[in-house]
C-alpha cells in the first residue's frame, strides 16, 4: 500500500507513476482533490482517468455536488487526459444510511443532511419518500457497479474507452396493478 499526501503534488505523482488507469472513488467534500489527482495523472502519463462521477448524470450541472463532478470532466478535457465516465444512478445500499446511523450510533444527532432518499423509521413502521410518489428512479448496487466498471475497463480496447460515457441502470418497469 502506498500512502499519499494529497496536499503534496509530488506525493500524488509518486503514487501514480506506472499506473495506466485511475479509478477515482473520492466523494463528498474531498471531490476537489480529484483535480490535483488528474493533473498528476497527466504528468506521469496515465492512460485513462475514471472520475468519481458515479450516481446521477452530471453533464451540464453547474451547482452543488453535480456541479463539482461536472467541473472535473471539464478539467480532464482541458488537461487532455483521456477519461471514461460512468453514470449509475444512486447506490441501492446508500439510501438506507440514515437508518444505519440511527441504529449504530443512537447518541449521534441525525439531521437532514444525513438523510438520503428515504427516511425509514422501523419503530413506527413509516417510510417517507420525497415527491408525489409518481417519479421513477433507478438504483444500482455498488457491487454491480464495480463489476460493470471492471468489465468495461478490461474488455474494451483503449480507443473505445477514451472520452466516453457509460450508463448502467436498473430496468424501468412500472407495475400498473398497484
Amino acid at each position: 500500500m502506498i500512502q499519499v499526501d494529497y496536499s503534496n503534488d509530488e506525493s500524488i505523482k509518486r503514487a501514480l507513476t506506472g499506473v495506466e488507469v485511475v479509478v477515482s472513488t473520492i466523494s463528498g467534500e474531498a471531490l476537489d482533490v480529484q483535480g490535483k489527482i488528474a493533473k498528476a495523472a497527466k504528468e506521469v502519463d496515465v492512460k485513462l482517468f475514471v472520475p468519481s462521477d458515479f450516481g446521477g448524470i452530471t453533464e451540464g450541472a453547474t451547482e452543488g455536488l453535480f456541479g463539482a463532478k461536472a467541473n472535473i470532466q471539464s478539467q480532464l478535457k482541458a488537461l487532455g487526459l483521456p477519461y471514461a465516465v460512468f453514470y449509475t444512478g444512486p447506490f441501492a445500499d446508500y439510501i438506507w444510511s440514515s437508518y444505519v446511523i440511527r441504529v449504530l450510533w443512537p447518541f449521534h444527532p441525525v439531521n437532514h443532511t444525513l438523510k438520503r432518499f428515504l427516511d425509514l423509521d422501523v419503530m413506527s413502521g413509516k417510510v417517507s419518500v420525497g415527491g408525489d410518489g409518481n417519479g421513477q428512479i433507478s438504483f444500482t448496487s455498488r457491487t454491480d457497479i464495480a463489476r460493470y466498471v471492471s468489465y468495461i475497463l478490461t474488455h474494451l480496447p483503449p480507443e473505445q474507452l477514451k472520452n466516453r460515457t457509460f450508463t448502467i441502470a436498473g430496468e424501468n418497469k412500472v407495475r400498473s396493478n398497484l
